[in-house]
């Protein structure tokens, strides 16, 4: 690979140093970009450590994350709580909608982000209702259970 020239007015826009690519970005939109030299055969040793040789152009990852999308609720907690409410069985479902909100939220995928914080949210309400129906039915169950065996094995001595 040749070196870039950066003379060239037709190669200005794909060949750019460092400060100027660096200036025209616009902030957290645009990943960075470096250009490493290729170091002089003549020096030896190793390459400094985050550079590579070849005089390549290498573009850093960006790792920003939109503040539109970070306001995408996730409901993660409520759907932590929801595997105890929801006896484990139907607390999953929410548990796995929150988790793959968080994941596209990472990806910056608002709509899908969005997507699935609703279908967290949808089911969250479900299993929380249903789960606390059902521990409130297993308790009446159990109070209904405890008199009729109480008053059966008491009434000759009550």
């Amino acid at each position: 690979m040749t070196s870039p020239n950066y003379s060239d007015p037709s190669r200005a826009a794909t060949y750019a140093t460092p400060e100027q690519a660096q200036s025209d970005q616009k902030p957290y939109m645009q990943p960075q970009i470096q250009y490493v030299p290729q170091p002089n055969m003549q020096q030896g040793g190793p390459v400094p450590f985050g550079q590579q040789s070849g005089g390549q152009i290498y573009i850093m990852p960006n790792n920003y994350i939109d503040p539109s999308i970070a306001q995408i609720r996730d409901w993660l907690p409520w759907s932590i709580t929801n595997i105890f409410v929801g006896w484990c069985l139907l607390g999953f479902l929410p548990l796995i909608f929150s988790l793959i909100c968080r994941s596209r939220k990472t990806s910056n995928d608002a709509s899908g982000a969005r997507t699935m914080s609703t279908l967290a949210l949808i089911f969250n309400i479900l299993v929380t209702l249903a789960g606390l129906a059902a521990w409130i039915g297993l308790i009446i169950a159990l109070v209904a259970i405890n008199r009729a065996t109480s008053n059966v094995t008491c009434y000759p001595y009550c």
